[in-house]
């Protein structure tokens, strides 16, 4: 999950639109899980690949190419791994980059949710809200979270298309490090969560489209990011593994509300190594 503060204002907001003020930001409820789960492993938001152990994982990492993203219309993905968000019963930490193509008109105190399990839409598709423009401008960034608190951006850290990042999560004693390196540009970036406590029965290398919220929650359309190939997926519990071989390893199919493709991942391969690919945005 991640959560994106747009402008300004995490919990409380005054802002006002048209004839309407809106006294507070609203954040995710109980109820709002990270992976939004449509039907066994078909999920409205998440596309990629994860492992299980009832051990509980206390280190992930997995290495990808930042994809250029399509200016044909708008939206929004995210590359990340992390720990925690599939069973729903937990918090998720994870870190990334975004591959986003927006056309500049995000809501003062909009947020994005990153793993939000967000409502579907009244027309039952789960999206459309940032996108479907004729053209947009590109945007890329690195980010952590630890939900259900707000993502943070981190600054002065510059990804292009065509780098190669590589990032982790590591439980620490009671914290969590977490690093994401753009090996390319030779950036490092590491910061440490306390008082944190994910699910750590499962472990995810995931492209995923988020959920924009201001007041309610409703899922972008999904970036034309083309495909992406992450490596090195590994997740450690009592031993260490590429993905390929634990036997738990289950891969997780993008789809709409009506079981429309929208991304899919290859089956994994050594080491650690899969293809996901953009169908389509909504």
């Amino acid at each position: 999950m991640k959560i994106l503060a747009a402008t300004i204002g995490i919990v409380l907001l005054l802002a006002t639109i048209g004839p309407f003020t809106v006294f507070a930001q609203t954040e995710p409820n109980e109820s709002d899980k990270p992976m939004k789960r449509l039907f066994n492993d078909f999920s409205t938001n998440w596309s990629g690949h994860y492992v299980t152990n009832s051990n509980g994982y206390t280190y992930a990492s997995a290495s990808w190419i930042v994809p250029t993203i399509s200016t044909s219309s708008s939206g929004y993905s995210s590359a990340w791994v992390g720990i925690g968000g599939v069973s729903g019963t937990g918090n998720l930490i994870q870190t990334g980059t975004d591959q986003d193509c927006t056309t500049g008109t995000t809501t003062a105190g909009e947020l994005k949710y990153h793993g939000l399990e967000a409502k579907p839409t009244n027309s039952g598709k789960g999206g459309g809200s940032g996108g479907g423009s004729k053209s947009c401008t590109p945007t890329y960034y690195a980010w952590y979270e630890a939900y259900p608190a707000p993502e943070v951006k981190i600054a002065n850290f510059v990804v292009t298309p065509g780098d190669v990042i590589t990032a982790s999560v590591t439980k620490s004693n009671e914290n969590w490090v977490i690093t994401i390196n753009d090996i390319t540009a030779q950036e490092t970036f590491t910061t440490t969560v306390s008082n944190f406590t994910p699910d750590q029965t499962t472990a995810e290398v995931i492209m995923e489209r988020p959920a924009l919220c201001f007041v309610t929650c409703k899922l972008t359309n999904l970036a034309n990011f083309g495909q992406i190939q992450f490596t090195n997926a590994t997740a450690t519990s009592s031993t260490t593994n590429t993905f390929d071989n634990i036997l738990s390893d289950a891969p997780i199919t993008m789809v709409n509300n009506s079981f429309k493709l929208l991304a899919s991942p290859s089956p994994i391969t050594n080491p650690g190594t899969f293809t996901d690919t953009w169908y389509r945005s909504s």
